[in-house]
């Protein structure tokens, strides 16, 4: 009881942050998406590579080139044809999209839990977030302020130290939210615990 994965239920949906995904954001940024781009995308994990794909464009259309594994374990090549459609800004200009090959909504990440690329809809993903307990949500935020502070880690450390380029009301307003968001967390928990 209360051993390595007992917070967590097997038979829980999978989430969008266990996927390979493609950005269309990051993308853009890479240059990725200008007439005649060919190319490879890359995922990696602690500094080494998880997987690659070959990307090119042609037209409105977005074509990836991989392998993936068939049901009897082999790998199969798969080539995926991704049509891209453009919104219009209000303030000039436009913004570009995926369009899902499944259900052909306007998307901006694509996730690879099968076979192809799809949205998160159609491959009924969740986000890790809504999967936390309150408990965990306090704890993220904690942590997530503390290292907006360059804070150290440990939640029983205190923070003492405002960062150089940070103003002393705005430090001591984010020291106070994750000295609260902490001691909230170990509230919530006691009382799950009966403490």
């Amino acid at each position: 009881m209360g051993g390595y994965g007992s917070g967590r239920r097997w038979d829980a949906k999978s989430t969008v942050e266990e996927t390979n995904r493609i950005d269309i954001r990051w993308l853009k940024k890479q240059g990725c998406l200008r007439p005649g781009y060919a190319g490879t995308i890359s995922w990696s994990c602690n500094g080494s590579t998880t997987g690659t794909i070959g990307a090119r464009m042609a037209g409105d259309n977005f074509i990836l080139n991989y392998n993936h594994r068939g049901r009897d374990g082999e790998w199969v090549p798969a080539e995926q044809t991704i049509r891209l459609s453009r919104s219009e800004c209000h303030f000039g200009g436009h913004r570009l999209w995926f369009e899902c090959p499944w259900c052909h909504k306007r998307v901006a990440v694509l996730c690879g839990a099968g076979k192809y690329f799809l949205c998160r809809h159609c491959y009924g993903l969740n986000f890790a977030s809504q999967h936390e307990s309150e408990v965990d949500r306090m704890l993220r935020r904690a942590r997530k302020i503390r290292k907006q502070l360059e804070a150290d880690m440990n939640m029983m450390e205190p923070i003492v130290f405002k960062p150089k380029w940070m103003r002393w009301r705005m430090f001591e307003r984010l020291r106070r939210e994750a000295e609260h968001a902490n001691s909230l967390s170990w509230a919530i928990a006691g009382q799950r615990w009966g403490q």
